[in-house]
């Protein structure tokens, strides 16, 4: 899924921290350390809170070793419930599928 560039951008400013990796002007990572050097940062300007991630499906134990853990509950309203289940995003015995509004 791709979203317009405006839409990142309001996602971005309206985050209380926001890290990237750059290489020649492009967004880099995974199995590079990166990802550690990203999570230190982010942990170092927002101390004392309590941290909720939105981890990509299969990079659960990634987090895990830098001492993350998992929660019993979560719950999300996807505009196409279909995809995401099929992105291992939902548990295939999910929740009703359309919005109630």
């Amino acid at each position: 899924m791709t979203y317009p560039p405006e839409t990142l951008q309001r996602a971005f400013e309206n985050s209380y921290a926001v890290v990237f990796a750059l290489k020649d002007s492009r967004v880099i990572g995974s199995g590079r350390g990166i990802g550690r050097m990203i999570i230190d940062a982010i942990l170092k300007r927002i101390e004392d809170c309590n941290i909720i991630l939105y981890a990509s499906p299969g990079k659960e134990a990634f987090y895990e070793r830098l001492s993350f853990q998992r929660m019993r509950t979560g719950m999300a309203l996807f505009l196409n419930p279909e995809l995401m289940r099929q992105r291992v995003f939902i548990a295939q015995s999910g929740g009703l599928n359309a919005r109630p509004y």
